[in-house]
Order: structure tokens, then sequence, then C-alpha cells
């Protein structure tokens, strides 16, 4: 859980910031994780997952 003080509440309303976490830059990469991840537990054994902006993983062979 996130506790954020009243003056910092004031100071996001007022310049009107509305996100306290984000994976920012990293967003793809836990994508990417995500959907390789799914892949595997399918039973897919050959191939690669990438986002446009150069997060990769590659499925394990066997």
């Amino acid at each position: 859980m996130l506790f954020v003080s009243d003056d910092h509440l004031a100071y996001a309303e007022e310049t009107g910031f509305l996100s306290y976490i984000d994976f920012f830059w990293m967003k793809n990469a836990f994508i990417i994780d995500y959907l390789t991840d799914t892949l595997i537990e399918k039973g897919y054994t050959q191939g690669a997952s990438s986002s446009y902006d150069g997060f990769d993983r590659n499925l394990p062979t066997v």
C-alpha cells in the first residue's frame, strides 16, 4: 500500500501529476516476460518475443 502525504497530494493535484507508481520505460519488458512465460506454459519451445523498443526473450529450445 502506498501512502502519500497531504502536501504531496496537493502538489500532485496542482501540477496534474496522476501516477505515483509506473513501470515507465520498462513496461514492455514486463509485457514480453509475461507473454513469453505464458507461451512456455502452453508448451511452445521455439521462437522469440520482442517489443518495438528492443526488449526480447527467446523461448527455450528442447
